[in-house]
């Protein structure tokens, strides 16, 4: 405690002794004025009584200015301020005993290092004492803390240890509540919030930058730790935040006032927080199981996606969403999809794992498959070389008994249609729909119903596995042209 201090809360406990000691100096006054021996009512007062009385009343005197000495200067008595007046004497004794207890409490509150007490509290003021170096070396360790970094703060876990470690230190300060500050306690239990929080930035940034670069479908946290720890580290984030919130409302309805320090650190933080809510929010979007499973996924997506662009006014962050959407409309939309997996064969559906394609050459023998870049029935005759027939179970024909099914001609309708689109926008995807329903009106209904059969064909490892239940590919370009249509400024580049 400052010398400042101290001097305040010595003078408040002075100022009702200063009172007491005024109000008896004017009592000894009252009582040593009255003449104990009145002048006769048939005359004047001899020479002899006027002598007498005017000593009396210098002696009188001077032993009120020197209790008076004793009493403002708060000490103890010397030789020189005996009295011999017994009021004056009782009260500079009274003097002297305030002013031994005076002398400990300064002592006591200046914090001297080896302090001598000799007044009546001197048992407690030992044992005070004694309390305060505890209290001392339990601040310094709290202090000590604060000032150490944090390292392997990561995630909820590591977070919760670290502020376990803050919290008993501060227990182990608050424990003797005769002179720990509440307030104090309370600044610091923030300030370890706040840098807890920030050892979490700390270690989010980098794997969040390496995830976000990423193409989609990010991997799940389950499968890589790198997309765990991009989702755990902001996610502990927002914990320790909704904590800290509560923190500070706790101490504003207490009226405690925090150091300005420490509130400017913890205000800059629930921004910082609620930065990282959004990249959390934003990563979580990305890392969606079923964003390329669910064939109303775009109806949901873009919305949520179009929300957290609107929180972004940097063009960095703006093109780094309209470069995800895309990413989506890649990977939403295949690029390849297989062929039915029947075939005409002489005029008749027959399945395709059926038939063989022969060659006189050193191809030899090939299968029928349902890739537009294999072996196919659009290409068997010129896919290599000398092709001699087309054989099946129990027989064998030339080039004219093998044709495609109407949904492999719409298959490879919609495969050579989607290898023209090299930018997204409504007008993009509306012109592939347009492809697929083909020209004719009395056939659009029926080829988007044979769109909405085909399957997705996965060429790469990172592409969705497309399966017969969840591509219905007429389904996601209406659902993606519709949403398109409502948020243009995702897929306008530059603005």
């Amino acid at each position: 405690m400052s010398r400042l201090k101290s001097g305040a809360v010595l003078l408040l406990l002075a100022i009702p002794f200063v009172l007491y000691a005024v109000w008896q100096l004017q009592g000894v006054t009252r009582a040593d004025l009255i003449i104990s021996d009145p002048p006769s009512e048939k005359g004047l007062p001899t020479k002899e009584q006027l002598a007498t009385t005017r000593a009396k009343a210098e002696k009188w005197a001077s032993d009120v200015r020197k209790t008076s000495a004793v009493v403002f200067q708060y000490r103890v008595p010397t030789a020189e301020d005996a009295a011999e007046d017994a009021d004056c004497t009782a009260l500079a004794r009274a003097v002297a005993m305030r002013s031994a207890d005076l002398a400990d409490l300064e002592t006591f509150l200046a914090n001297r290092e080896k302090p001598t007490y000799t007044g009546a509290l001197k048992a407690s003021y030992t044992e005070w004492q004694a309390s305060k170096i505890l209290l001392a070396k339990a601040e310094e360790r709290v202090e000590k803390w604060l000032a150490t970094t944090l390292t392997n703060v990561d995630g909820f876990d590591a977070a919760s240890r670290a502020m376990t470690v803050l919290n008993e230190l501060v227990a182990d300060y608050t424990k003797d509540s005769k002179f720990a500050d509440s307030s104090k306690a309370a600044a610091w239990q923030i300030e370890a919030r706040v840098k807890v929080i920030e050892a979490l930035e700390q270690a989010a940034r980098k794997p969040y930058d390496e995830v976000l670069a990423l193409p989609l479908p990010l991997p799940g946290a389950a499968k890589s730790k790198l997309v765990e720890q991009a989702l755990g580290a902001p996610a502990a984030i927002r914990d320790q935040a909704d904590v800290l919130k509560r923190e500070l409302a706790k101490a504003e309805d207490a009226k405690m006032v925090l150091p300005a320090r420490v509130a400017t650190a913890a205000k800059a933080t629930m921004t910082r927080a609620s930065e990282w809510a959004a990249k959390e929010q934003l990563l979580a979007l990305f890392a969606d199981p079923e964003l390329f499973t669910d064939p109303n996924k775009a109806a949901e997506w873009l919305p949520k996606v179009q929300a957290e662009f609107e929180k972004t006014q940097t063009p960095g962050g703006r093109e780094l969403f309209r470069n995800k959407v895309k990413q989506f409309c890649e990977a939403y939309i295949p690029k390849v999809v297989r062929l039915d997996t029947e075939v005409l064969l002489l005029g008749k559906p027959e399945s395709r794992t059926k038939i063989t394609i022969v060659y006189d050459s050193d191809a030899k023998e090939k299968p029928l498959t349902d890739d537009l870049d294999g072996v196919n029935e659009f290409n068997f005759p010129k896919q290599h070389l000398n092709f001699k027939k087309v054989t099946w179970l129990g027989g064998s024909d030339d080039s004219s008994s093998l044709k495609p099914t109407p949904k492999s001609i719409a298959a490879r309708a919609f495969t050579l249609a989607r290898a023209d689109v090299t930018t997204w926008s409504a007008t993009t995807v509306n012109q592939l729909k347009k492809k697929c329903e083909g020209e004719a009106a009395a056939l659009q209904q029926e080829n988007r119903k044979l769109t909405d059969e085909l399957v997705g064909f996965a060429a790469a490892s990172t592409s969705p596995t497309w399966t017969r239940e969840n591509t219905k590919l007429w389904t996601r370009l209406t659902g993606l042209s519709t949403a398109m249509a409502k948020f243009p400024m995702l897929f306008e580049m530059g603005q």
